[in-house]
């Protein structure tokens, strides 16, 4: 047996009267609705009166409602039969179904009716296309229209007026425009012409069409040095078709397969003398053909030949960077252009003189800065001269009055050495940095924590004595004063006794709004009191 409470049986007379009534033909959804209350109220008081609904009964499959269905479904929709009948929509619509009484998609009633008259009306004078076009839908669905009213049309009779027509006009007339003025489809049309043997003629053969000349064909294919693809895509035709015209005109591409031993002399006595261009136009072939066969020989061309020039005349003046700007390349190019023309540095002579004469006058950044270069590789050129920076006097004092005003960073930025040598010139002298905000508690402030630790927060206690929230929860659990998990509630003995007085008249989110709380905090106050509601009840009908 279930366990119902009294405070979910608390429905009025005309309510339960109304349960009584209406359980059978509507759905305890609706019914809630109606009363303004949850469903699942309306369940157990439908449980604790005894009403159970059968699972399985055909109680609405009754004999004046199917024909009621059948009469009008198609001039009703099913929410206004339903409502005639006193019963759902579902009920409504499995008796529709189980009829065979089924609505197409997308369609309201009038409207299904409406095209099923127009289409009635019109079939035999209008295509499929132009009927869905008036009728703003699909030509599926006006097909669908007509195989439901049994209208289907013949393929095989054919009006005589209509071939006399097409006979007449076939030469004239493209089938577009035929179809146009008979009303039918250009399938149609073009079925009817082969039937009659009207066959139009195809068009003009490639050899018959000239895009370009001889002349400007054999510039682009041999001068320029264009493949067919590239001719096809400037000139807006497939490269089948190209191909067609260079076979009407006798040109054809060599390729490095096809190179007699002529061409091959040819390409070694002149590949230092003339270009690739002006190779493949004296070979009728392509560039790609000239380069593969200078590869497959190892006869390989210089392809900057200005920039090497320019490095080999600048090379002791700039430095590889200064080259690669000028000549806007990367330092890599310049580098292997430099190694190919077997020109290398010296091993940073003048760079280790230059540091060796200026490391105790300036600083590693400055030095890099003159040098061009960074500060770590300055680093790595003093110890590979076993050149040290010492702790100077004046560091270790100026340190020593600036660590509390100034952070290591700009210690280090005045004393143009890096953050590590800060570090160092501070710890030799014993001075460490405290976390930032912590700081000693006397007893006093002991005192005024221990005295206002329940009223105000870590945060707030840490803001007033000018410490951090860690240092304040340190001395906290030290004396044992610890709070309770979870958030603190302000008034919490006013909050209590209101949540006691209306927990069963309002929800918890009403509640939380009036208190201006979050709803975690009423449902906690509540469980502290033991007032546990039941799930689904937030409310009970009145």
């Amino acid at each position: 047996m279930l366990d119902l409470t009294p405070q979910f049986l608390k429905g009025t007379s005309s309510e339960i009267t109304f349960v009584r009534e209406n359980y059978l033909t509507k759905s305890d959804k609706q019914i809630a609705k109606h009363l303004g209350c949850h469903a699942r109220n309306i369940l157990f008081l439908r449980l604790a009166l005894g009403l159970i609904k059968g699972r399985g009964k055909k109680i609405y499959d009754s004999a004046e409602r199917q024909e009621y269905v059948r009469a009008n479904w198609q001039k009703q929709s099913d929410e206004e039969m339903a409502e005639y009948l006193n019963c759902s929509n579902f009920i409504v619509r499995r008796l529709r179904i189980k009829q065979g009484l089924k609505r197409p998609r997308g369609c309201k009633v009038l409207e299904i009716t409406k095209r099923q008259e127009y289409v009635r009306a019109n079939w035999q004078k209008q295509s499929d296309e132009e009927i869905a076009e008036y009728l703003k839908c699909k030509i599926g669905t006006i097909q669908r229209l007509r195989y439901g009213q049994g209208l289907k049309r013949s393929k095989n009779i054919v009006d005589a007026e209509e071939l006399g027509y097409i006979q007449a006009n076939w030469q004239k007339q493209n089938d577009e425009e035929l179809a146009k003025h008979l009303n039918c489809p250009i399938s149609h049309i073009r079925s009817l012409r082969y039937g009659q043997g009207l066959k139009r003629p195809t068009r003009a053969k490639a050899k018959e069409r000239k895009l370009i000349s001889k002349k400007d064909f054999e510039r682009i294919l041999y001068v320029e040095g264009k493949n067919y693809s590239q001719i096809a895509k400037a000139y807006k035709v497939s490269r089948e078709r190209i191909s067609q015209i260079a076979a009407s005109y006798g040109l054809r591409k060599k390729y490095f397969s096809n190179f007699s031993q002529a061409d091959f002399n040819f390409v070694k006595q002149n590949w230092r003398h003339q270009s690739d261009k002006e190779l493949a136009e004296h070979l009728k072939c392509s560039i790609c053909a000239v380069q593969k066969f200078r590869y497959s020989q190892g006869l390989k061309r210089w392809r900057s030949l200005e920039k090497q020039e320019y490095i080999r005349a600048n090379w002791q003046q700039q430095s590889d960077e200064e080259m690669a700007k000028d000549l806007k390349c990367s330092v890599g190019r310049v580098k292997s252009l430099r190694y190919k023309l077997g020109i290398k540095r010296s091993s940073n002579l003048e760079r280790l003189e230059y540091v060796r004469a200026n490391w105790q006058k300036q600083s590693d950044e400055e030095m890099a800065i003159h040098l061009k270069s960074n500060a770590g590789y300055i680093k790595i050129l003093r110890y590979m001269q076993g050149i040290k920076r010492n702790m100077n006097a004046n560091e270790l004092e100026y340190v020593r009055d600036n660590w509390q005003k100034q952070n290591d960073n700009e210690i280090a930025r005045h004393l143009g050495c890096s953050l590590g040598h800060a570090k160092r010139l501070r710890y030799k002298q014993g001075i460490k940095r405290r976390k930032q905000g912590r700081k000693i508690v006397n007893t006093e402030e002991q005192e005024h924590i221990r005295a206002n630790w329940q009223k105000q927060g870590d945060a707030e206690l840490a803001k007033h004595l000018k410490c951090s929230i860690y240092e304040v929860r340190i001395i906290r659990y030290k004396q044992g004063l610890k709070r309770p998990s979870g958030p603190r509630i302000d008034n919490r003995a006013e909050k209590e006794e209101y949540v006691l007085a209306n927990w069963q008249k309002q929800s918890d989110e009403e509640m939380a709004k009036y208190l201006k709380c979050t709803i975690w905090i009423v449902q906690k106050l509540r469980y502290a009191q033991e007032l546990k509601r039941k799930r689904g009840h937030s409310k009970v009908p009145s």
